[in-house]
């Protein structure tokens, strides 16, 4: 940076990159709420313009896509500018309704940049968040999400509860946002119709589909187009679904929190599955500071669910401190959800994986051989997603409790009389030992003085 340059950078303390030509309305509104005294305003409406950016403090990017070399030139100013300490704050002002292959590049790119920390990138008029705000004065409450890491059990648990939904009659819609749509594994049967985004179908044609003694499979491949053209046409996709179908329940990925936080929204529950695996504590946490950063009420909407827990409850609390709170400026935790919600702790046991693989293979109900814990916490699930009273201390819960705390106890109980058992016999054994030694030597003693006194002796 030259000497004239560093001359303007004292001064300048911020400048507004635009990329079309600005109105007179838009310099009268710039300036009337600019807080800045050294401001200036710069046309960069082609890539030679780039060169002549003079320097400043922090910069104000207006993106407008109605400059056809609008991908190129954005590329050029951020090459530029991300060299120099400075504040980079990247403003757009509408999304284009069509498919444009630049824009699907210059909002990866931006989208990128944003992740990472470099720029701070704000939509004005995003069409999505006029669909969101729609949904939001008529809210939909049969639709609940199922979202966590990978491998935490999410598809299973949506499997099993699918089958109270069909004992009941309802009509039942599934709708798998996951890379490989696990959930094919469970319901090959279903009617899988893939929500193809290219060639957009009219929702009313999904209504033939419908089915009533077994769910709906829906699948959708998020990850090979732009999400920002995506959400609006998923939340369309999601409310004709809730009006035709009695419950929806959606299986998301991971990635889908931080591509699709907005869409979150609209759904009344959603369920955070964990495993209670350690290395999956960081992921779990950041998708709870994600939907909050997004403005989703995690307090309202969120519960938890520990799937797969084999250790003792008391182990949970340990992992909570560290899933559920975050702290705040003075160093205090704060809850992200609230902690009274409720929370579900499913033990898996030999019995719920063999009737999991059963479920896969034969496609056998997953409940007539699953283990009590599995099926009291399914049903507690069912009655949470059906706006029902979670039932307490029914005979279920009382067997499954003596099953998993009396047993340990009466097990312990035994296990230390079977090891006193054993020490006693170890004692009694040595004892034994001992007297034999003793009854041996006395038996050689008696030989010995049978021998030294009646030997040659005869009895009349």
């Amino acid at each position: 940076m030259d000497r004239n340059c560093k001359r303007t950078l004292q001064l300048l303390k911020k400048c507004i990159i635009t990329t079309s030509i600005p109105s007179l309305g838009f310099y009268e509104k710039v300036l009337s709420n600019s807080k800045v005294d050294a401001l200036l305003i710069y046309n960069c409406l082609y890539e030679k313009n780039v060169q002549t950016i003079p320097a400043a403090h922090g910069y104000e990017i207006i993106i407008d896509f109605n400059n056809e070399d609008i991908y190129n030139i954005i590329v050029k100013i951020l090459n530029r500018l991300l060299k120099f300490d400075c504040d980079l704050y990247v403003k757009i002002l509408e999304l284009p309704g069509v498919e444009r292959k630049d824009v699907q590049l210059c909002m990866k790119l931006l989208t990128k940049l944003s992740s990472k920390k470099f720029i701070r990138l704000d939509i004005q008029n995003d069409g999505t968040h006029r669909v969101i705000k729609d949904l939001l004065e008529y809210p939909i409450d049969n639709v609940t999400c199922f979202i966590g890491p990978g491998n935490t059990g999410k598809t299973s648990i949506i499997a099993s509860v699918s089958e109270l939904f069909c004992e009941q009659n309802q009509r039942i819609a599934l709708l798998d946002f996951t890379k490989n749509h696990k959930l094919k594994e469970y319901f090959h049967y279903s009617i899988d119709i893939s929500l193809d985004y290219d060639k957009v179908k009219e929702l009313s044609s999904y209504e033939d589909n419908i089915q009533y003694n077994s769910p709906c499979l829906y699948t959708y491949d998020t990850s090979t187009k732009d999400r920002w053209s995506q959400i609006a046409y998923l939340c369309e996709v999601i409310k004709y679904l809730s009006e035709a179908y009695d419950y929806v329940l959606i299986n998301g990925s991971e990635d889908m929190v931080g591509d699709f936080a907005s869409m979150f929204k609209v759904f009344p529950r959603i369920f955070i599955v964990h495993d209670c695996m350690l290395n999956k504590i960081h992921s779990t946490h950041k998708m709870l500071l994600d939907l909050q950063k997004y403005g989703i009420d995690t307090h309202k909407a969120v519960s938890i669910i520990y799937n797969k827990v084999v250790k003792k409850s008391l182990d949970i609390g340990s992992i909570e401190e560290k899933l559920i709170f975050k702290r705040d400026d003075k160093g205090h935790l704060i809850p992200m959800i609230d902690i009274k919600c409720m929370t579900l702790e499913i033990f898996h046991k030999k019995s719920v994986a063999m009737a999991l693989n059963d479920r896969i293979m034969t496609k056998s109900n997953v409940l007539n051989r699953a283990s009590l814990n599995y099926i009291v916490n399914i049903k507690r699930l069912y009655n949470a997603i059906n706006n029902l009273s979670d039932f307490e201390y029914s005979d279920l819960q009382l067997s499954e409790f003596f099953r998993n705390h009396v047993y340990d106890v009466l097990h312990n109980f035994f296990a230390i009389k079977a090891d006193n058992a054993l020490q006693y016999s170890k004692k009694l054994n040595n004892f034994y030992k001992f007297i034999k030694v003793k009854l041996e030597k006395w038996f050689e003693l008696g030989k010995e003085i049978t021998n030294r006194y009646f030997k040659n002796k005869s009895v009349i």
